[in-house]
């Protein structure tokens, strides 16, 4: 009994550490994304609100994010399209995923309001930083 209860709070540990881990990668995350898509009128009510605009953006995006990657990798390996070709249908799709994941997120958040520019901006740069993932895959 009392290795079960061990291996329980152990249990409960490690997943109260991931979840810490993973709030601070939002976290940061937030704070970098709030910062750029300031400069192109975003604005929240606290850091608080950056963070469930990003964490909501993410749960939102995650299905469009999939298929953005899906997409170009199957016509790059069915070979209709080139390396080059494949980046640039991913680069396109990641953007519009992430601007449709980031105004769903603003329309259902009332501390959050962001410019569609701030939008169109932050996914571009997000796009743009994950074509080094995705190349790596084709």
């Amino acid at each position: 009994m009392k290795e079960r209860s061990k291996k329980l709070r152990a249990s409960a540990v490690a997943w109260g550490v991931l979840i810490l881990i993973f709030a601070g990668v939002i976290a940061l995350l937030s704070a970098a994304g709030g910062a750029v898509m300031k400069i192109f009128g975003f604005h929240a009510d606290s850091f608080g609100s950056i963070f469930l605009f990003f964490l909501l953006a993410g749960i939102i995006g995650f299905l469009g994010e999939a298929l953005a990657k899906a997409f170009p990798a199957v016509l790059h390996e069915k070979e209709p399209v080139t390396d080059v070709g494949a980046k640039i249908i991913f680069v396109t799709l990641d953007t519009i995923f992430s601007m449709l994941s980031f105004l769903a997120a603003d329309t259902l958040l009332d501390s959050v309001k962001a410019s569609d520019l701030a939008l169109a901006v932050l996914s571009l740069i997000l796009a743009i930083l994950s074509l080094k993932d995705f190349s790596g895959k084709l």
